[in-house]
């Protein structure tokens, strides 16, 4: 039962009670006994009264520091600075994601800012634990974005997602924040005025920062109790002889504002890079249409062009998929 009220939570006490006997079958009183015992033990915290009584994780901050990039190392910030202070009994699935996820995160600060300071910190509740890298650089999106001569700032979100994409290409092979993202619960990447979230490791979604920022701020969360592992993480998405030759890519992040998914320099703007992969997966979640020129390009003329990479639509509705077959079955032109 802890498990399944530690992972709903924050919540009030009527939701949780809901929640256990719909899941297992267990008493309100039960429950309740559950959080009494839980909040006894200083996991959760208790604010307001009878119904509308609300039970929340409590946090514990493990670390705060400030650190200079220049000279800087992740390995030896990880061993001097993160491992005295990790929680004891660590499962050695969460550990070996959050050594990943934060080296390959702090790496892209020292070597990418262009900044001269940055913030860590790590945080443990009874659900994951957690870290951030808030550096003063010039920004990852904005960084991207001159890198690729993008005339927004939003565009670079979409070249991150891809994988395989990195302003040092004799140094890096790009491949970071890909695979950071798809191996933590949770993951966030803000900088600017824009934000890249991803949940579960699949689903990305793009949300604006009221307030302009300075540099990169990066969050990564793992479950204690991830099933997880790098190794499955890696292999999802590579061939059998390990190489990043696989990518999924959520279309939703090639749409800016209200504007529909309908022309072929959009389709161009999603389909760069693609080359570089032989399987793309193209996740249609979110998207509702898309035009025929739109499908064209992506499902004929591409093809047409690099018959030795793969794309597959998934999560497409049916008027996507019936625009594909459109494009695919119709005359050439």
């Amino acid at each position: 039962m802890r498990e399944i009220l530690v992972e709903a939570l924050p919540a009030t006490g009527a939701e949780l009670a809901e929640l256990a006997k719909a899941r297992i079958g267990v008493s309100r009183q039960a429950v309740h006994a559950q959080l009494s015992r839980m909040a006894k033990e200083g996991l959760i915290s208790v604010t307001g009264e009878g119904k509308v009584r609300r039970y929340t994780l409590v946090e514990t901050e493990l670390l705060r520091e400030e650190l200079l990039l220049q000279g800087a190392a992740e390995d030896r910030i990880w061993l001097k600075s993160v491992t005295p202070r990790l929680p004891p009994g660590l499962p050695p699935r969460a550990k070996e994601i959050l050594f990943y996820a934060f080296t390959e995160m702090m790496n892209n600060a020292i070597d990418h800012s262009g900044g001269g300071r940055c913030v860590i910190s790590f945080h443990v509740n009874a659900r994951e634990i957690s870290f951030q890298i808030e550096d003063d650089g010039v920004g990852i999106f904005a960084k991207v974005a001159a890198a690729c001569g993008l005339d927004d700032e939003r565009f670079a979100i979409l070249e991150l997602a891809k994988g395989k994409f990195t302003t040092a290409r004799q140094f890096h092979s790009g491949e970071g924040i890909f695979f950071t993202s798809r191996a933590v619960d949770r993951f966030c990447l803000v900088s600017g005025k824009n934000s890249l979230v991803s949940v579960g490791g699949e689903d990305f979604l793009f949300e604006g920062r009221a307030a302009e920022g300075k540099g990169t701020l990066v969050q990564g969360a793992i479950h204690l109790d991830t099933p997880r592992t790098l190794e499955s993480v890696f292999a999802k998405y590579s061939s059998e002889d390990g190489g990043f030759e696989r990518t999924k890519v959520p279309v939703s992040l090639a749409i800016v504002g209200e504007e529909n998914l309908i022309s072929r320099s959009q389709a161009k703007r999603l389909l760069a890079r693609f080359d570089r992969f032989r399987e793309v997966l193209l996740d249609f979640h979110g998207v509702n249409s898309i035009g025929q020129a739109f499908a064209d390009e992506v499902f004929r003329v591409f093809p047409g062009i690099h018959p030795e990479v793969i794309i597959t639509p998934v999560r497409a509705g049916p008027a996507i998929l019936r625009m594909i077959r459109h494009v695919q079955s119709g005359p050439r032109v």
